[in-house]
């Protein structure tokens, strides 16, 4: 008899050994044009321990439409000679009511006339599992939106036409990467006790009292690898405190979103609703965490930014608070470092931004030095182009090129008494038109500035420059004002003169 059992036990095992178990797992968390799906893309690694009992794996995480079909289509030829076939699925559906699609990554909005180029059927899926003899189960990880496109589908699982002897399990994406890592993928381990075990999921098609995939001695498998975490579980524990501890031990929004649908008038229901309106408000962010962590003040902070400004991105203010426009420039310059670009910093990142910062500071101060030789440079070779010669033409042509430049404060005074000399010889000469002098008299003014020695020119009775020349002179001389014109005084003066 021991005998016989011991050769039907290798029998088996070998026919165990020699099998083909096939299983497809897809988790995609962060979608292109869809919602995200929190947490679905950890299903992947949780699946991954079916590869050490004998499953060939296909799928991956965040797979877009191409990829997904291409992991399909293999899964789907290998799953025609499997025993155990599993397909686990998290992540976002679209339904028309009668049949259901799981979408890929880089999949759009969908559309009735096109959904089916841009996710995987589900029925073919389990069209796939009905092949299995030894075992069949279909994971189903969705979120509870319940979103219409306006095409005549909507977000979510429909009805599905279930094959005898296929397992399907739906719920929330984090208890169904529970159910995958510690029921499903654990020798031993009861998926259908499991499942009941679990808040929010739901059994349907071939549901026997227990369901064992992968065979193996539950009890001699570590106790934390077939216990779910407590925020899977506590809520159906029937203890409102224990839910309570659980939810906030887990402290996300699932642990107190379960807790209110076990205990929506609960003692500590209040609490409950006030921290989960705060988490969505404000998701645990572990990068933020950590960059919080590092306790940098204020100023630390704005030197931050000022690094920042000078690589060249634009932190709009720097004022120590990391808003908008500073998480821009940190991911910028991650992004241009080959740095996972995600806004924020660790201390390596700091140091190596302030490194950065201090070399091109240098260089800027460098750059700017020569820049303002080259200046000067070229301002000295246009003033003695301009100023050397004067003349205000030449003044604004130089005022004009270098408002600021070395020689613009000579230039403006320059100007200025030019300006000045222009109204006074204005004024002088309208006194001079007012004392109505003829030819005549301008020829006897003439005679006599040229009998004083003061070389006024031809004496012709026109009035040039030599004879405005001549007329200062005999001003000057005479402490009279000195404008090169005629007014009373001066021709009064040489009146008197005449007569010494």
């Amino acid at each position: 008899m021991r005998q016989f059992l011991l050769a039907t036990t290798l029998i088996c095992t070998a026919a165990m050994a020699a099998a083909q178990d096939a299983a497809l797992v897809v988790g995609i968390s962060d979608y292109d044009d869809l919602s995200d799906v929190s947490r679905a893309d950890r299903l992947v690694a949780a699946g991954a321990a079916l590869r050490e009992h004998g499953f060939s794996i296909k799928g991956g995480r965040n797979l877009d439409v191409d990829d997904l079909f291409s992991q399909a289509r293999v899964f789907s030829d290998e799953a025609e000679d499997a025993d155990r076939i599993v397909v686990a699925l998290s992540g976002q559906f679209a339904t028309d009511g009668a049949l259901t699609w799981f979408m890929g990554q880089d999949a759009p909005a969908p559309q009735d006339f096109t959904v089916g180029q841009q996710g995987i059927l589900v029925q073919t899926a389990l069209n796939a599992l009905a092949q299995a003899s030894q075992g069949a189960v279909l994971l189903l990880g969705e979120t509870e939106a319940d979103t219409d496109y306006d095409t005549g589908l909507s977000a979510g699982i429909g009805p599905m036409e279930i094959p005898n002897g296929v397992t399907v399990v739906r719920g929330s994406p984090e208890a169904i990467e529970g159910l995958m890592r510690y029921a499903l993928a654990v020798p031993g381990g009861d998926v259908i006790a499991t499942a009941r075990r679990t808040r929010g999921v739901d059994l349907s098609g071939f549901v026997p009292d227990s369901l064992t995939l992968i065979p193996g001695d539950a009890a001699a498998v570590p106790t934390e690898r077939v216990t779910l975490p407590p925020e899977l579980t506590a809520a159906a524990s029937g203890s409102e405190e224990t839910a309570w501890t659980a939810a906030r031990a887990a402290d996300t929004q699932n642990s107190y979103a379960r807790y209110l649908d076990a205990y929506p008038q609960g003692a500590n229901a209040a609490n409950a609703v006030s921290r989960l309106a705060e988490l969505r408000r404000n998701p645990p962010n572990p990068l933020r965490d950590a960059e919080n962590a590092l306790g940098l003040s204020s100023e630390a902070r704005q030197a931050i930014q000022r690094d920042l400004q000078i690589m060249g991105f634009d932190t709009r203010g720097i004022d120590g608070i990391f808003g908008p426009g500073t998480r821009g420039a940190i991911t910028g310059w991650q992004e241009q470092n080959g740095i996972t670009a995600n806004g924020f910093l660790t201390r390596d990142q700091i140091a190596t931004l302030s490194a950065q910062a201090t070399t091109r500071a240098t260089q800027r101060e460098a750059e700017a030095a020569a820049a303002r030789a080259e200046l000067e440079r070229r301002d000295r070779a246009y003033w003695q182009e301009t100023g050397v010669p004067g003349g205000e033409s030449n003044l604004r042509a130089y005022l004009e090129r270098f408002p600021d430049g070395l020689f613009a404060a000579e230039a403006n005074e320059r100007l200025g008494r030019a300006r000045a000399t222009a109204e006074t010889n204005a004024a002088a000469a309208a006194r001079e038109a007012q004392l109505s002098l003829d030819a005549i008299s301008l020829q006897l003014v003439e005679a006599r500035l040229s009998q004083l020695g003061l070389d006024p020119g031809r004496v012709d009775g026109q009035l040039d420059d030599d004879s405005r020349r001549a007329i200062r002179r005999y001003q000057r001389d005479r402490d009279l004002g000195a404008t090169g014109y005629l007014d009373q005084a001066t021709v009064s003066q040489m009146l008197v003169d005449a007569f010494r």
